[in-house]
């Protein structure tokens, strides 16, 4: 259950902190190149069985691969000119229900070929410089985590928001209600105002 902000605290304070694995977090992989995990095998899979995640940090990693790379601003830009919705996760250290995120939600591969086609999933903490300016602008004082928001890039807008653990496919069944109708910005899409035209001589009498 979803659970009123706690004060922040440092990062490296963070209980669940320790299910974390910085070194493989960067990478796409998330530290896969082991070819002993699950039993041994340079595919990672027995008798046609997925591999099994090697250990906590593994499971709670955050989705990277799939996470917008940048600031909230840049975010927005380029929501905008790809015409795609934003979906931001804010998230606690200190709530399971965000580890349960990354977990359940984000690696559903269902709801990551929706992100890919019409969305930008930008992911932060709560306590992080951008995280908690996000926190003020649109949360204030009612602020639960994880937070999930849906804006819009041209406006800015929180247009929908979920709070606390958040399945797959309860996700995914709202966000294809916008997913068929991507935000526009008619500023990307108007021709330049033509320059004016010089008169016409007129006519002799």
């Amino acid at each position: 259950p979803a659970h009123r902000r706690p004060p922040p605290q440092s990062a490296a304070n963070h209980p669940l902190e320790a299910f974390r694995d910085f070194r493989t977090e960067g990478s796409p992989s998330g530290g896969d190149d082991d070819d002993t995990a699950a039993g041994g095998g340079g595919d990672g899979a027995i008798f046609g069985l997925p591999k099994r995640a090697k250990n906590l940090s593994e499971i709670y990693r955050p989705p990277t691969e799939i996470c917008f790379v940048g600031s909230f601003e840049e975010l927005r830009l380029t929501g905008r000119q790809q015409s795609r919705w934003l979906l931001v996760n804010i998230q606690s250290p200190t709530e399971f229900a965000s580890q349960q995120l990354n977990a359940d939600t984000w690696t559903d591969e269902g709801l990551r070929a929706v992100l890919g086609s019409s969305f930008l999933l930008w992911q932060r903490y709560f306590d992080s410089e951008e995280g908690a300016t996000y926190c003020r602008h649109y949360l204030r004082e009612d602020a639960t985590f994880p937070h999930i928001g849906l804006l819009d890039p041209v406006t800015g807008q929180l247009v929908k928001s979920w709070h606390g653990f958040t399945a797959a496919e309860r996700l995914m069944d709202k966000l294809m209600d916008y997913a068929d109708r991507p935000p526009k910005d008619i500023s990307w899409d108007e021709p330049s105002p033509a320059a004016p035209q010089p008169a016409a001589p007129a006519a002799p009498a």
